[in-house]
């Protein structure tokens, strides 16, 4: 008993934790599912990223400066400032779907303030370096390389509350329905 109580506590703890907090209650069902579309995705939208530089570094950078000067090249001018934004759009659209039947996205309010709040940072950054502003690379390159990374994860955060949601939670309202039948049962073919 102890030891369930215990780990109710600690369950609990975890779960104030914003935008990571409930998945304590995912399924590795619903994080394998979401890995798979995450990783699909991922390949087919940053197709012109990787396909560019590996076209850029075999025709014109090989002999001078390497892959990795092919890649910043490819994305150095705010591209992963768009492609944050366009990974951010299902995650909003996820947040605030409301499925009949189905409980709230899953730290609802966090998701769509921090996708409002990268989108507003991304776009400014983005119109900003198309203007010529001129803007600290030595600042602005790494913050587009976090704020993508950090989307990424957002990302494929809501694919798995989006699993559990739709599936994971139909599982555990219908367990704890059969549990609660069976000990109404119990408790009244005693009496």
């Amino acid at each position: 008993m102890f030891k369930f109580l215990y780990t109710e506590i600690k369950k609990e703890h975890f779960r104030i934790i914003p935008i990571f907090g409930d998945l304590i209650d995912c399924r590795i069902s619903d994080h394998s599912e979401a890995f798979k579309e995450f990783i699909i995705g991922l390949i087919f939208s940053t197709m012109p990223i990787w396909l560019g530089t590996l076209v850029n570094f075999v025709i014109i950078d090989a002999e001078n400066h390497g892959f990795l000067s092919s890649l910043k090249n490819t994305i150095s001018y705010g591209e992963l400032f768009i492609y944050c934004n366009a990974t951010l759009a299902p995650i909003f659209y996820n947040a605030i779907k409301d499925e009949k039947g189905m409980p709230n996205f899953p730290g609802q309010f966090w998701h769509i303030f921090l996708v409002i709040l990268i989108s507003i940072i991304c776009s400014a950054f983005f119109s900003l370096q198309r203007t010529n502003v001129n803007l600290d690379t030595e600042i602005i390159f790494p913050s587009s390389i976090g704020l993508y990374l950090f989307s990424l994860i957002l990302f494929y955060l809501s694919m798995v509350y989006k699993n559990n949601r739709l599936t994971g939670a139909l599982d555990v309202r219908k367990t704890k329905t059969n549990e609660f039948v069976g000990d109404f049962n119990r408790r009244h073919q005693n009496a």
